[in-house]
C-alpha cells in the first residue's frame, strides 16, 4: 500500500544524528510534512514510529530506528525525527 505524495511544505524540517539518517527514514519521507500523519499508513519504516501531539508527554531514550512524527493540532506532520 504505497502513499502517494501530496504538497511538500516549504517548512519541512528533518534532524536526525549523522549516524541514524539512514535508520528511521526521516529524509526519505520529508516530502509528507504538511500532511495528515495518517498519510503514513501503510509506509515501510525500517523501525518503529511514534506520533508526537502538541504538548504530549514523551519519553527520552534514544532509539535511531524509531521515526518521531510532530504533529499540530490539526494531524498535520510539522517534523519528521530519528529518535
Amino acid at each position: 500500500h504505497a502513499v502517494r505524495p501530496r504538497s511538500i511544505g516549504s517548512d519541512a524540517k528533518v534532524t536526525c544524528p549523522a549516524t541514524a539518517r539512514r535508520d528511521c527514514g526521516a529524509e526519505r519521507l520529508s516530502q509528507m510534512t504538511g500532511q495528515h500523519f495518517s498519510a503514513l499508513d501503510g509506509v515501510a519504516l525500517p523501525g518503529p514510529l511514534r506520533v508526537l501531539h502538541p504538548m504530549q508527554a514523551i519519553t527520552t531514550e534514544f532509539s535511531p530506528q524509531r521515526l518521531n512524527v510532530r504533529v499540530d493540532d490539526a494531524g498535520r506532520i510539522r517534523a519528521l525525527t530519528c529518535g
